[in-house]
């Protein structure tokens, strides 16, 4: 396992074991150099950062969970041990939802997220791929939201991309609840059968996070790209990737990532059931991800 998941041991155990010192992993230490991840200022709590290797170990055996990279963030039990980031108004959303327990590939996914790290997350069905990608885009946004409050449309700072409009509904609606009672956060669901104006609309107002198909997010990007404003945004989520990158939208997604800032000053998260060696080559466009299986 990597080294930053072992547990912290007293420098006088250490000293008697002969081994060095190995220091707590969490944001401020971490490689991420996101801005979006600085502003979260996400630190493990101490429950996270005193648990011992082996049990860290164990957590992720008994949820077989394998994960692979630098500098790997801990995993969690529970949301409250992310409450710093996420704030007391999305705990509380969370339990009413019956989330406050994390999934397998949450208590991996979460904290990876949220310190910034680019991710490939593969997980079956059912899983909880979409909370694991939604907690840390709210917790970044409201981070963003509250450092640019003084702009009316500093956004959009999310987009997620997800193969049909079914999907996109569905992740959008997920968010609308999670969001509940929290100020500045607005979506618009950028999808084909929907009237342009109605969406134009919504992106003038001004949102925080983006929702849309490969189609329609790369036609608003080139008839209205002042609108959409893609420069903007930080975190971008590739929902059921496999698919995306398995069909006629593969060459609309690679267009919107050429659109999109550098991998150095936004954060990527590959979501999907599975992966081949061909959309594997999307590593290239990643920084220093994380593997989480």
């Amino acid at each position: 396992m990597n080294g930053s998941l072992r547990g912290s041991v007293s420098r006088k155990q250490e000293q008697q074991q002969g081994q060095q010192e190995k220091p707590i992993v969490h944001h401020s230490s971490s490689v991420a150099e996101n801005v979006h991840a600085k502003l979260t200022n996400y630190q493990e709590p101490l429950s996270v950062a005193t648990l011992p290797e082996n049990q860290i170990k164990y957590m992720l055996q008994a949820h077989e969970i394998s994960v692979k990279g630098k500098s790997i963030p801990r995993p969690i039990v529970s949301f409250d041990q992310c409450s710093q980031v996420l704030g007391q108004q999305l705990l509380d959303n969370l339990d009413q939802m019956g989330w406050s327990m994390a999934t397998s590939v949450q208590r991996q996914a979460v904290p990876v997220m949220l310190t910034g790290r680019d991710a490939i997350v593969i997980s079956p069905a059912g899983s909880g791929k979409t909370g694991a990608f939604v907690l840390p885009i709210l917790a970044h946004c409201q981070s963003l939201s509250a450092f640019y409050r003084h702009k009316r449309r500093a956004g959009p700072y999310a987009l997620i991309l997800s193969p049909t409009r079914a999907l996109c509904v569905q992740i959008e609606n997920t968010i609308k609840r999670l969001a509940t009672g929290i100020q500045n956060m607005r979506t618009a669901l950028l999808v084909g059968g929907e009237p342009w104006p109605e969406q134009l609309h919504r992106l003038r107002k001004g949102v925080q996070i983006i929702i849309g198909t490969p189609g329609r997010i790369l036609d608003m990007a080139t008839y209205h790209p002042h609108m959409l404003r893609l420069w903007r945004i930080r975190i971008l989520i590739m929902d059921e990737a496999d698919i995306l990158f398995a069909s006629a939208m593969k060459k609309q997604v690679r267009m919107i990532l050429n659109k999109l800032p550098d991998k150095m000053a936004r954060q990527l998260g590959y979501f999907s059931t599975g992966i081949s060696s061909e959309q594997a080559k999307i590593v290239h466009r990643m920084n220093s991800p994380i593997e989480i299986r």
